[in-house]
């Protein structure tokens, strides 16, 4: 991914995942707007917040999930906006109730469910550096 100035960057997310017994599965949520449509959990990055700080909070609003940051994965294009994706390792669940509905899923099933093509190709992305982490 291209890496995008931090003026444009407006959102922060991440790609979060765990590992089940018998596979690496990914965490989605359901978007906002359109509704129909599954995205990775993301918003926006409030005064005096680093995007790091950012897309844990989001993950944890949006899913109801704590997750530690384990690597950048550039920028992901929102109309004229960026938000700063992150690969995120799982952590726990959260005391908190996610705002949104949420899926994990395997890889496959995850690239088929995700709705735009610049999402697809994020998980492409992180699960080729999941995959490259000892």
């Amino acid at each position: 991914m291209a890496h995008i100035t931090q003026s444009k960057t407006s959102h922060a997310g991440g790609v979060v995942f765990r590992r089940s017994a018998s596979q690496l599965e990914y965490l989605l949520v359901r978007a906002r707007n359109p509704p129909d449509a599954w995205v990775f959990p993301k918003g926006h990055i409030e005064d005096g917040e680093t995007p790091e700080r950012a897309a844990a909070r989001e993950v944890c609003e949006e899913a109801g999930v704590c997750a530690a940051i384990v690597a950048s994965l550039g920028g992901l294009a929102l109309g004229s906006q960026y938000a700063e994706m992150f690969l995120m390792a799982y952590a726990l669940a959260s005391s908190k109730t996610p705002e949104r509905e949420c899926a994990w899923l395997g890889f496959d099933a995850a690239l088929e469910r995700l709705s735009f093509v610049e999402s697809r190709d994020l998980l492409k992305s992180a699960d080729q550096n999941l995959r490259r982490l000892p």
